[in-house]
């Protein structure tokens, strides 16, 4: 689309631009999650590399068999982690003390701020992520598939909105 509209290089800039992003989702996204596995379990921290490289290998399988066949493996871990995000929420609003006594808080401002900024970057990466996700996916909805992709894409933003 960009090489016909806006001309050869910034077809270029635009499709090399999107391996990048394809490549960093992928990378920050399993990181992600191992850092997380091996925060629950400490023993595995020594072979983070290990289970990094086992993912990335089941996500690269999972993704050769096809659109809609990937879709149809990521939906339950995509819907537990929506489910621990909701349990981390309401556990937050019903617990009556904070988790960190006040005096262990952090104090120092600019930590923070730097923080915030990778956070928004973060959120920023993921929305355009989605959007072009179900953009490319909009041959494998059942017809009609416009008005299908539509409807997913409003109800994929809707925690964005929220978040952003």
């Amino acid at each position: 689309m960009a090489r016909t509209h806006l001309g050869r290089r910034a077809g270029l800039v635009a499709g090399a631009s999107l391996v990048i992003d394809y490549v960093l989702n992928v990378a920050v996204s399993v990181a992600a999650g191992v850092a997380a596995l091996t925060s629950a379990f400490p023993g595995l921290l020594p072979y983070t590399v290990w289970p990094c490289l086992m993912v990335l290998a089941l996500v690269t399988v999972v993704n050769l068999r096809g659109i809609a066949h990937s879709a149809r493996a990521f939906i339950v871990p995509t819907a537990i982690y929506v489910g621990a995000i909701l349990l981390v929420i309401v556990a937050g609003l019903v617990r009556g003390e904070p988790a960190v006594p006040v005096g262990q808080q952090v104090t120092n401002l600019q930590t923070v701020g730097v923080l915030l900024l990778l956070k928004a970057f973060a959120n920023g990466c993921a929305s355009l992520t989605g959007v072009e996700a179900i953009a490319s996916a909009v041959p494998s909805f059942r017809k009609p598939r416009v008005r299908r992709a539509q409807r997913a894409e409003v109800a994929r933003s809707a925690p964005c909105w929220r978040s952003c």
